[in-house]
């Protein structure tokens, strides 16, 4: 061998550009026991550290809050799974605008890579009324900039903000967001 340096140098500049971790997955899902035990880590650093956890709720509706959505964590779930269904649902209960939730960074990365569906509308809404501000189908002639909205699908804008609030993260009882 004439060069035995340089082929090992080689090799190991090759490993060293491996991919040394496995792709994310979106959906791996995390058994009960490992979600149940994150959620029982969150619960306590909120009830020693969060200020305002019963500012807008009696103390034992937080603690009912905290009991209710750790038994709704009935089976495995997905990253995004666990954040929408009991994190996301849990945090708005506080009211707290500071408190919310995101997905890990190696779900970010993903998420950029590989871009959801999402909601093509960006909207002013008071009170009743939800007007267009943004519509980001560009080829859309109908709902542009000041359409006012009444219902999508045949759901009413009131039911629809219901629900849409109850995963944003919130200042005390201001809907803003």
């Amino acid at each position: 061998m004439r060069y035995p340096c340089l082929i090992l140098l080689s090799y190991l500049f090759l490993v060293s550009c491996a991919p040394n971790r496995r792709a994310y997955n979106p959906e791996k899902k995390y058994s009960r026991t490992e979600l149940v035990s994150d959620y029982r880590l969150l619960r306590q650093i909120l009830e020693a550290k969060h200020p305002s956890l019963d500012w807008y709720l009696p103390r034992d509706s937080v603690q009912y809050y905290f009991d209710y959505y750790e038994r709704a964590i009935s089976d495995s779930m997905t990253e995004p799974q666990f954040a929408w269904k009991i994190l996301s649902p849990l945090t708005h209960r506080f009211r707290c605008g500071h408190t919310s939730v995101l997905m890990s960074k190696a779900y970010g990365k993903w998420a950029k890579a590989n871009p959801q569906p999402s909601f093509p509308l960006f909207m002013k809404i008071w009170n009743d009324s939800m007007a267009v501000t943004v519509n980001l189908n560009k080829k859309d002639s109908v709902l542009k900039w000041g359409t006012l909205i009444t219902s999508i699908n045949g759901i009413r804008n009131r039911e629809l903000l219901a629900h849409l609030f109850a995963y944003l993260s919130v200042d005390g009882y201001a809907e803003n967001v």
